[in-house]
């Protein structure tokens, strides 16, 4: 025979039997008498029905990366250790005397091994603590922690004065600008008596350098960077054969058109 003095009592999750009755655990504080911290570092356990949350108490601590930290400088120095703390927008900052660098709560002797001893990536290092130096690359200025590549604001790098100089810690590099040719330490200005001036088969050349263009002929369109063949009839015919817009290539075959012209000049 069953009897409801011998049902077992089922409690929701937070809450635990207690003399036939269901009553809320305080989490915190048996982690307290346990010692087992359920809260993130300098948090406070707030007990909450069925539950518990961690609060950082303000408005000295705020909740930072895994932990509550400081929000101002007279608490603890603001988690600053031995370093310098001072307030700014809002935070803190920790710094260090000169030589030294801040990580990880503690102001440790600057180095070249660590960051390259602050100075830029390309740079080199040497000494340590107050005493470090650093020194850009060749062809490179600045004060080391920052260096900037100024070979080619002298003689264009000793670059053609129609390339584009570039460069490297190894030195500059050299491109001739559109309409020359070159190797970038020479560069000479693309004629028609080179090669045709780039211009493809079935095309003319025409002027020099940035007036230089390449012109289909006759019972030719450009498609691309080369000409076309337009087929068995005249360019003008073609076109007007299968309602081509202008400068468009119908084979006439078919009646499609299937290119595009595009702009005749070579450069920019």
């Amino acid at each position: 025979m069953l009897s409801c003095e011998n049902s077992a009592i089922v409690c929701p999750a937070g809450y635990a039997e207690q003399g036939g009755v269901c009553r809320d655990i305080y989490e915190c504080s048996n982690a307290s008498v346990s010692g087992a911290p359920i809260c993130i570092p300098n948090a406070m356990c707030v007990n909450t029905p069925g539950s518990y949350t961690c609060v950082c108490p303000g408005p000295h601590w705020v909740q930072g990366a895994g932990a509550c930290v400081p929000a101002d400088c007279a608490t603890e120095n603001g988690g600053c250790g031995a370093a310098t703390c001072s307030e700014a927008g809002g935070g803190v900052t920790c710094s260090c005397a000169s030589g030294y660098a801040y990580s990880a709560g503690a102001c440790t002797l600057m180095t070249c091994s660590r960051n390259n001893g602050g100075c830029a990536s390309i740079a080199t290092c040497s000494g340590s603590g107050v005493d470090t130096q650093c020194q850009c690359p060749e062809n490179y200025s600045g004060d080391g922690r920052q260096c900037v590549f100024t070979l080619c604001q002298t003689n264009n790098g000793g670059c053609d004065p129609n390339a584009i100089c570039a460069g490297s810690p190894s030195g500059a590099v050299c491109l001739c600008r559109s309409c020359f040719t070159g190797d970038g330490i020479t560069c000479t200005e693309l004629t028609c008596a080179v090669n045709n001036g780039g211009c493809g088969p079935h095309s003319t050349c025409a002027g020099a350098g940035a007036q230089l263009t390449c012109t289909c002929d006759p019972d030719y369109v450009a498609s691309g960077n080369a000409c076309q063949t337009c087929g068995t009839r005249s360019c003008a015919a073609c076109n007007a054969c299968g309602q081509c817009s202008s400068g468009t290539l119908d084979t006439c075959s078919s009646g499609i058109c299937n290119a595009v012209a595009p702009d005749q000049s070579l450069c920019d």
